[in-house]
């Protein structure tokens, strides 16, 4: 399996990801922030940049630009290098949608077709054989990134009105210390459409063999992800790469699972 997400037919490395999430965590008169919003502003015109080349513009040493590529999850600035190679955004590629006007107006269509689409394929007894399993553990973590990370956070949200307590951890050196620290009985459950979450949050860092040894469900639109030795159950997402479908069907299932959940708890306890 490739270690790049492929959204919409567009190839992103994991460097977009990572900023990103650093934003949306730092307060902005912080030099991470600065240093991330800086990279972000500037991506399409930073491909072979030099550690000195960012650090001067970003106003810091070099040897703090190193300490924040540790601190996103890179092993040094070198992969930072690499990483800015490997992006490519493009607004033409992403909203690339057949069929389909391009002001948009025919986008609502193709979302109830979508919707009816998840309703037939989706299976409701993997998603009754989850919820049994979110009730009998304590310790759940949800995962995701970028789109994926949406319909965890707002699963998580949603199980709180089932008095169920979940754990979303964002940024990947989170991610990564929840799944060294998590035990045999805990419950991982993994959004990602391309099914290479793990195999791109583990590259370069920590072994993936702690993996095998939890327990895993995984939320994809790739139904191979169901070969990979450590996940335990997939819910698959059919078509779920186009902008029309994705994040949408991920966030709609999201809710099914949470109204299941609480269907389920209601009729245990009461």
């Amino acid at each position: 399996m490739e270690n790049r997400e492929i959204i919409q037919g567009v190839t992103l490395g994991k460097l977009p990801y990572i900023l990103l999430e650093l934003i949306n965590n730092e307060n902005p008169d912080s030099v991470d922030y600065i240093i991330a919003r800086y990279i972000l502003d500037h991506m399409k015109h930073l491909q072979g940049a030099s550690i000195q080349e960012i650090s001067e513009a970003c106003e810091v040493s070099k040897s703090t630009l190193s300490r924040f590529c540790r601190k996103a999850g890179l092993e040094d600035y070198q992969e930072m290098k690499e990483e800015l190679q490997a992006v490519r955004l493009s607004a033409p590629e992403k909203f690339d949608v057949p069929l389909m006007s391009s002001d948009g107006r025919s986008y609502l269509k193709r979302v109830s077709e979508q919707v009816a689409q998840l309703d037939e394929a989706l299976d409701y007894q993997q998603i009754d054989k989850l919820v049994k399993e979110m009730e009998e553990r304590q310790n759940i973590i949800l995962f995701g990134s970028m789109q994926a990370m949406n319909p965890a956070v707002n699963l998580q949200q949603d199980m709180l009105f089932s008095d169920k307590v979940m754990r979303v951890p964002s940024r990947f050196s989170l991610q990564i210390s929840a799944i060294e620290r998590a035990r045999a009985n805990d419950l991982m459950i993994c959004f990602s459409n391309s099914g290479a979450f793990f195999e791109r949050l583990f590259e370069n860092h920590g072994n993936m063999k702690k993996l095998n040894d939890l327990r895993i469900w995984m939320i994809t639109g790739n139904a191979n992800a169901a070969k990979l030795p450590y996940i335990n159950e997939c819910i698959v997402i059919p078509d779920n790469h186009s902008y029309v479908s994705h994040p949408l069907q991920f966030d709609l299932t999201a809710r099914v699972i949470a109204m299941a959940y609480a269907e389920y708890h209601r009729r245990k306890h009461h």
